[in-house]
């Protein structure tokens, strides 16, 4: 099995599981679910900051404020490492 690089240009693991009974079966099969709500969550939560960035742009020029918007997305990842340092 081998995942997707990220469109966002991260770099990505290249992970190859062999797997040799039923239990380790299971555990890919949920780890596929997992994977494809992920995937998913991403595509929400991408809408959900373009229709957040949409008002806040319409707002701020509407009161003729210049402006520069920068903003992703983070994968669970990027969340992860950054909860980690901040412990």
């Amino acid at each position: 099995m081998f995942f997707e690089r990220p469109q966002s240009g991260e770099k990505a693991v290249l992970v190859h599981l062999e797997l040799s009974d039923e239990e380790e079966q299971e555990d890919i099969f949920e780890f596929q679910h997992l994977q494809n709500l992920m995937k998913k969550r991403l595509g929400k939560s991408t809408r959900k900051l373009g229709a957040v960035r949409s008002e806040v742009e319409k707002c701020l020029a509407e009161e003729h404020i210049e402006f520069e918007i920068n903003g992703r997305v983070k994968s669970i990842y990027s969340l992860h490492k950054k909860m980690k340092k901040v412990d």
